[in-house]
């Protein structure tokens, strides 16, 4: 499989991780901490390990080539798309905070919920975007350059 096949389907499995965490997370409830202690801290670890991954790469591989070969237009998308980048990361960071701020059963009232559930829906609307913007410019512009990763 090439790499831009392997990005598009990281993608389509990120939609379908981020689809799941918008469920849960707007289902926990604090009359269940053991599955909320789950979504908490299997969001945890979606953003902070498997999206950082796929952003390094990102950065390391794709923009490094694009800023290469492109043109102004698509030089100024890979540099929209690494200031995403680093928004999501802002967001991914406030997430991680409060999760550390709610302090598991002590600290955990509603109104911190409420707050990791807007902030939850805010991060996957931006990364949503994000993603839909790199599948639809970013990519397609390479497989027209005739680029196949190994």
């Amino acid at each position: 499989m090439d790499k831009i096949t392997k990005l598009a389907q990281d993608h389509g499995e990120i939609f379908e991780t981020l689809a799941f965490f918008n469920e849960s997370i707007s289902k926990i409830t604090l009359d269940d901490k053991k599955s909320s202690d789950e979504c908490v801290a299997n969001l945890n670890t979606f953003f902070g390990k498997q999206l950082s991954e796929h952003f390094k790469y990102e950065e390391n591989e794709i923009f490094p080539l694009v800023l290469s070969i492109g043109k102004a237009q698509e030089k100024h998308l890979v540099r929209e798309l690494q200031h995403e980048h680093i928004d999501i990361m802002e967001k991914v960071d406030e997430i991680k905070d409060l999760i550390i701020s709610m302090g598991y059963p002590d600290k955990c009232d509603k109104s911190r919920l409420e707050e990791l559930v807007k902030l939850n829906k805010t991060a996957i609307e931006t990364i949503l975007k994000h993603a839909r913007k790199e599948d639809s410019q970013l990519y397609p512009f390479l497989k027209d350059k005739g680029y196949k990763f190994q």
